[in-house]
């Protein structure tokens, strides 16, 4: 397989404005999205069905994200989100793996920079979903999220992002209202409070 680095820097423009862009493709059998368009890709480039890379075509790039969430003082589950920079959209904390020893770790740091909160991941993903990522140049890219849980041990009043960005503490039915993007909305909709909160018991693999 070729190397992800490689693949990226045939896909993707010269002008990489995000140096944590190192990702890896997986060719998963994810839903199917409309073509992509990438600044400086020939024409024509798209992502495969089932996610497949080809000769020529667009990757679809990974990320981790965490759901941040903690007991609320009523003994209920609560959700953290916050917005996105460019558009104000309601979402979770996610972003490049980058030089993290781990997916886990991407998701914390992601989680402590956009969201200004510190906590302990789950050993594992609740699931993945994928949305479709606008760059200021107007390319645009698939990425497909691994999702943690992140039970929040201290949030902090001042923090990378605070100025760029809003937090919201929420329900699980609340979160699952405001996200926009219909994977994530998916995937919100399919866990329940006890889920997440069990997932801090889960040994890793």
């Amino acid at each position: 397989m070729t190397p992800a680095g490689d693949v990226l820097r045939a896909a993707l423009p010269p002008q990489v404005d995000d140096p944590r862009t190192g990702g890896s493709h997986r060719p998963a059998p994810l839903a199917d999205g409309p073509p992509l368009h990438v600044a400086g890709a020939s024409s024509g480039s798209s992502l495969a069905p089932g996610g497949h890379l080809l000769p020529g075509e667009v990757p679809v790039l990974e990320q981790s994200g965490a759901l941040p969430w903690r007991i609320g003082r009523c003994g209920s589950l609560r959700i953290l989100l916050v917005t996105s920079r460019r558009r104000g959209r309601w979402i979770v904390p996610k972003g490049w793996l980058g030089d993290d020893p781990s997916p886990r770790a991407a998701a914390e740091r992601e989680a402590y920079e956009e969201a200004g909160v510190i906590g302990t991941t789950s050993a594992a993903p609740f699931g993945e979903f994928r949305y479709l990522k606008s760059r200021a140049d107007g390319s645009q890219m698939w990425c497909d999220v691994s999702l943690f849980g992140l039970k929040v041990r201290g949030t902090l009043l001042q923090w990378r992002e605070k100025g760029q960005r809003r937090r919201k503490w929420c329900s699980l039915p609340e979160a699952t209202e405001l996200v926009q993007e219909p994977d994530l909305k998916r995937l919100l909709s399919e866990l329940s409070a006890a889920e997440i909160i069990a997932s801090m018991k889960m040994p890793a693999e």
